[in-house]
């Protein structure tokens, strides 16, 4: 069996990386267009860094392919 690490990072990362404000992130989280995130505890919410690489390289390819 293969045992794959997972990564959280917390949203301050999150919009650190995006470039995404704290209310823009709440709106794409809540069309669908942005992962939910994980939540750890009641008050703790992170993502899994993978997602996010993910969705940030589907945002530059439909940014080149939107522009050719």
């Amino acid at each position: 069996m293969e045992t794959t690490l997972l990564t959280f990072i917390r949203k301050n990362e999150v919009l650190r990386r995006t470039g995404l404000t704290r209310s823009t992130l709440s709106r794409l989280i809540d069309a669908g267009d942005f992962p939910p995130g994980v939540r750890l505890s009641e008050r703790i919410r992170a993502w899994q860094e993978a997602e996010i690489d993910a969705w940030a390289r589907k945002r530059v390819a439909l940014s080149y392919g939107s522009s050719r």
